[in-house]
């Protein structure tokens, strides 16, 4: 297992390409010899984004095949997403808890995007999300499987959350370890029956503990190809929260988000507010994940592509 941790704001569209790079590497490198620069094992990517909003392939539990079109300032081109056997290939329970079943399929843009903003539309599950400076994305391009698939690599435990072919365990044990993850900063949260995503108790504006007082504080959707997973997480730390304004977070009103740096104690706030966040923060996570002692490989997206493209 790699954690490659990308420095600075990585484009949206090199990242993608990066992840569809990388699913070719690892689906090459089940069973060979990871010393074939063709071939590569289990890989986390985690970064931060530009102003993105992104639109997944809907609201829905599963998909067929289906084209994926990017509408950015270079232009469209078309992509596709091979069907394997074994399940489909999107992941999510993206119907908002209490929505009526005659929710769109997917949900539209409220307006103009802010200017810079960029807008993808990709292949994972889920609608729209906004992703921008300060919130942290996970990408896991991991292969979904008891056994990792090749002899030269041995998984670090626990990894339970990737050691199986099943879609729902594996978002719903990443979902898990981001609820462990908070849980380190004092905060209780859970996941949703019909929902993919972490939501936290704000009491901050609502006294009852109950539904109506949590916000969203992740979003999940992720695609898999040959059981290798790609797309991921995207958690709310430091950015602000204005961007999602512009869309209907896969289903939910702009104001169901929150961030971390607003729930914690005043020390913690201040450690989030540093520069260097993503430190301390990164080794809580990979803690969390079961991946305190994998390798952590840092550098520009541009310096990540040449190594491992």
């Amino acid at each position: 297992m790699i954690w490659i941790s990308l420095t600075g704001l990585s484009p949206y569209a090199k990242v993608h390409e990066l992840q569809k790079r990388l699913v070719e590497k690892r689906i090459a490198g089940v069973g060979s010899d990871l010393g074939d620069r063709a071939a590569l094992g289990d890989v986390m990517i985690a970064l931060e984004h530009p102003p993105t909003v992104t639109r997944g392939r809907g609201l829905q539990r599963s998909v067929g095949e289906a084209s994926v079109v990017h509408r950015h300032s270079g232009g469209e081109t078309n992509d596709h997403v091979h069907r394997h056997s074994g399940g489909a290939e999107t992941g999510g329970y993206d119907q908002p808890h209490g929505a009526p079943s005659s929710l769109p399929r997917q949900m539209p843009l409220v307006g103009e995007l802010q200017s810079g903003t960029e807008y993808f539309e990709i292949e994972r599950g889920g609608d729209l999300t906004w992703h921008g400076p300060g919130q942290l994305v996970v990408y896991p391009i991991v292969l979904l499987s008891r056994d990792c698939g090749d002899t030269s690599q041995v998984r670090p435990a626990p990894v339970d959350w990737i050691s199986h072919q099943d879609i729902g365990k594996f978002l719903r044990g990443f979902e898990a370890r981001f609820i462990d993850l908070l849980a380190t900063y004092g905060l209780s949260a859970s996941s949703r029956e019909n929902a993919t995503g972490v939501w936290v108790s704000d009491l901050r504006t609502i006294a009852t503990p109950d539904d109506s007082a949590q916000r969203k504080i992740a979003s999940l959707g992720i695609a898999i190809k040959k059981w290798v997973t790609y797309h991921g997480i995207a958690i709310n730390v430091v950015n602000e929260l204005a961007g999602f304004n512009q869309i209907s977070p896969c289903g939910f009103s702009p104001n169901i988000m929150t961030r971390l740096v607003d729930l914690v104690d005043s020390s913690s706030a201040a450690k989030l507010r540093e520069p260097q966040w993503r430190d301390e923060f990164e080794a809580r996570l990979r803690a969390c994940l079961g991946l305190s002692h994998v390798e952590v490989i840092s550098g520009t997206i541009d310096e990540i592509r040449e190594r491992f493209l």
